[in-house]
């Protein structure tokens, strides 16, 4: 009795052992449980992170996309304003060399007119001459002849050193309205070159300068017609005053031709991109006044 009693006390004690060890085994797989709970809610809050990072990321894609549509939209819309330009220069270009020759027409055929009248009065002074000599015989009838015939002689080669003067003035000016078109050429082709190297920075200024310059057109034309108003009430007032002033302002005119003429140059010689926005309004105001 006593000894299965203390057989029965050795089972139980070994059944309490495996019944510790069991319960310890229980507390580190529920430790273990916990921490891995723990483990499992740190990566799902890492992977929302993540997936807020690429929700973030696919919105800036999105923008940087929407971006590169609208940066390509603007350089195809400024390179269709740079051919647009060169169009329109170009066209200008066409335009000018077409009122150069239709100038160069006129005034070709109104020296054409005025020879023709020359010769028409010279025309008809001899044949007034020869029907007074037929109608009388007398001797003092035919000095006046040779001295009439002497005469018209001399003004006959009066009238071709005067055509002559005329003609090579003529090809003077055609010379220089030649060497006036390739200025004009290379000026534009600046401009151009200026145009397509441009940042804004500098477009800003130049815009600056072409209003300031548009203005100080226009007091200069506002001044010009109330000279030109005053000068017709004081014509009206005194012919021979209103010559006098015409003159005046011819020389006038003269002197602030050559002294602007002076005064680009210089400024050509000093500043290259200035002189080509100078040329580039004067071309534009001579367009606008054709």
């Amino acid at each position: 009795m006593k000894q299965s009693i203390e057989a029965r006390d050795r089972k139980i004690a070994v059944l309490s052992e495996k019944l510790n060890s069991h319960l310890s085994l229980f507390d580190s797989i529920e430790k273990e449980a916990f921490s891995v709970k723990q483990v499992v809610d740190n990566v799902e809050r890492i992977v929302s992170e993540k997936e807020e990072v690429v929700a973030g990321l696919r919105r800036e894609m999105d923008q940087v996309s929407a971006f590169e549509k609208a940066f390509v939209e603007r350089v195809n819309d400024l390179e269709n304003r740079l051919k647009n330009d060169g169009y329109e220069f170009q066209r200008k270009n066409k335009i000018i060399s077409e009122l150069e020759a239709q100038l160069e027409a006129a005034k070709i055929s109104d020296c054409s007119r005025a020879q023709i009248e020359e010769i028409s009065t010279q025309v008809l002074i001899t044949n007034a001459t020869l029907f007074c000599f037929r109608r009388t015989n007398c001797k003092f009838n035919k000095i006046n002849f040779s001295s009439l015939c002497f005469l018209s002689q001399q003004h006959l080669q009066k009238t071709i050193s005067a055509k002559g003067t005329v003609i090579q003035n003529l090809v003077s000016e055609k010379e220089a309205l030649h060497f006036e078109v390739r200025s004009l050429a290379n000026i534009l082709q600046k401009i151009q070159n200026a145009v397509a190297h441009m940042n804004e920075e500098d477009r800003r200024a130049v815009s600056s300068k072409l209003e300031s310059q548009e203005e100080c057109q226009m007091n200069t034309s506002e001044e010009d017609n109330r000279i030109q108003d005053t000068t017709k009430h004081s014509a009206e007032q005194s012919p021979n005053k209103t010559c006098r002033i015409d003159a005046a302002e011819n020389r006038a005119s003269q002197q602030l031709s050559q002294g602007y003429n002076s005064t680009s140059h210089h400024l050509q010689a000093n500043d290259t991109f200035n002189s080509c926005v100078t040329e580039f309004v004067l071309i534009r105001n001579h367009l606008l006044m054709f």
